[in-house]
């Protein structure tokens, strides 16, 4: 399992380092409050690019639409 909100072990890519602090996995409450902290809201969450897929701790993906303040729709 990987760990919701912590960085991940450093997987070997053929890149060059950075000295990033690597990838970081977001779940959807974390999510929330980062884009509300910027004016938006999430309108839907799909647990894979196929939107019959509902957002699920137990997807490792995780697709948001998410929209702006003044903004109208968002189409999956």
């Amino acid at each position: 399992m990987l760990p919701y909100g912590e960085p991940l072990q450093e997987l070997s890519d053929g890149w060059p380092d950075e000295g990033g602090p690597g990838t970081r996995l977001y779940g959807l409450a974390e999510l929330e409050g980062i884009l509300g902290e910027r004016g938006m809201r999430i309108l839907a969450a799909y647990g894979d690019y196929d939107t019959a897929i509902p957002a699920s701790a137990d997807h490792l993906m995780l697709v948001v639409c998410s929209q702006k303040a003044g903004l109208t729709s968002c189409s999956g």
